[in-house]
């Protein structure tokens, strides 16, 4: 639904990032608009910060990063999802129990690593 942002096969890779499978995880959840909104406003500020300083995504190379940064976000949004879903049945059992909050401070993080990035260039 979003791979003209986010890159083709972005479902499977944000399952991949968060070592879940497509039960837990379906493409319906990780479309969801509150999550996409959620992602989209982690991005508009930095976007903002860019665009005030003349600075552009213009070459294939920046898009990428972008979106990876998208995808960062997106994952650190979908862990509280996941965190909830995994706290009952019928998924509240070992193959999905994960330390979701440090998951989550971490795809944050390199997500506002890769924008800080973006930002220099």
């Amino acid at each position: 639904m979003y791979e003209e942002y986010l890159g083709e096969g972005y479902h499977d890779k944000v399952r991949k990032m968060l070592t879940v499978d497509e039960t837990l995880l379906p493409n319906s959840v990780i479309d969801a608009d509150l999550n996409i909104d959620g992602m989209k406003q982690l991005l508009a500020p930095s976007m903002d910060k860019m665009t005030s300083l003349g600075k552009k995504i213009d070459t294939e190379e920046k898009f990428n990063q972008l979106a990876n940064a998208g995808i960062y976000y997106l994952c650190g949004i979908l862990c509280m999802a996941m965190k909830s879903r995994t706290s009952a049945p019928p998924f509240n059992v070992k193959k999905y129990q994960k330390n979701w909050d440090k998951k989550q401070k971490g795809y944050m993080a390199k997500g506002n690593k890769i924008m800080q990035g973006l930002m220099m260039k």
